[in-house]
């Protein structure tokens, strides 16, 4: 077991990070006690505060995430019926163009079925 020193108190009680003077500096490297409480203080002075996010902002996040969440999920029959009504229409008038025998109206509702795709794949992509 080391003896005790009565220096070792005195760089103890110094602040961290600040040199000590010469005698105390030439004094720790002879005496063992005196280096470890000085390899203290140097572990002292090197540890700083973690970067933390503060508690507000991760709570304002996730409460930001969940009412997103929230809203996709109450928009997602709004979105299906966006996507379908065009498509239900064309083909309600595709019937009723091939039961009237009217070639136009058919080819009518064709190109409003494939125009009413193209602007939903649209407005999904953007």
């Amino acid at each position: 077991m080391e003896a005790p020193c009565a220096i070792k108190n005195v760089i103890l009680q110094s602040p961290p990070g600040q040199p000590l003077s010469a005698n105390l500096a030439r004094h720790a490297t002879a005496c063992p006690a005196c280096a470890e409480a000085l390899w203290l203080q140097t572990l002292a002075a090197d540890t700083a505060a973690p970067d933390v996010t503060p508690a507000g902002l991760v709570y304002w996040r996730a409460e930001l995430r969940l009412r997103n969440e929230r809203l996709e999920k109450a928009l997602r029959p709004a979105r299906l019926m966006q996507a379908a009504l065009p498509m239900v229409l064309a083909g309600l008038g595709a019937a009723t163009a091939w039961y009237a025998e009217q070639p136009g109206v058919l080819i009518a509702a064709i190109l409003f079925a494939l125009l009413s795709a193209a602007s939903l794949y649209i407005t999904r992509s953007a």
